[in-house]
């Protein structure tokens, strides 16, 4: 049998790590889909709010204590939706010394909550004008054809060799 040798990976200087619970609070009303943002720092996001390990018996019931007080919306269905760790996602927290996993949550509530918030701050949101290429009522949006395939292009030309032009083309392809 032969040795295998393995080589240590050179690490970085040492980070804690931040679980942060996000949640993506979808309701639908005539039709139409809504999701509920709260304002942070002037500007519209989505429901977010710290796990707190010593306190929090559950991921799923810390996320729906703060979204509920930061919407002033109970959470009905609530469902993991994927998991976010890049360690270069949030600059300021890696600045301190810390990497962010941030879990989303996709919550379902009726359309009687789309009527009004109990907390100042919080607000529904077409999700169409949040995401407007995705819109196919009327056919395709002109926004896919002006912007979205021009920068998609763009994307498929920057790879650094054919291979990866090639597969980056076969992404975009299957996704758009």
């Amino acid at each position: 049998m032969g040795t295998i040798t393995v080589e240590r990976i050179p690490r970085g200087p040492a980070m804690s790590v931040v679980v942060e619970l996000s949640a993506v609070i979808v309701a639908v009303r005539d039709g139409q889909p809504w999701v509920l943002m709260v304002d942070r720092d002037g500007r519209p996001a989505l429901p977010s709010g710290p796990f707190d390990p010593a306190g929090d018996r559950t991921l799923d019931r810390a996320m729906r204590r703060w979204g509920t007080e930061l919407t002033g919306v109970s959470l009905g269905f609530v469902e993991q939706l994927y998991t976010f760790g890049d360690i270069a996602r949030d600059a300021q927290a890696a600045a301190r010394g810390e990497r962010v996993l941030s879990i989303a949550y996709l919550a379902f509530v009726t359309d009687g909550h789309t009527q009004s918030t109990a907390v100042p701050g919080a607000r529904w949101v077409d999700v169409y004008d949040l995401l407007p290429w995705e819109d196919r009522r009327e056919g395709e949006p002109e926004v896919v054809a002006t912007t979205v395939h021009h920068a998609l292009a763009e994307w498929c030309r920057a790879g650094s060799t054919p291979d990866e032009q090639a597969l980056r083309r076969d992404r975009a392809d299957q996704c758009w």
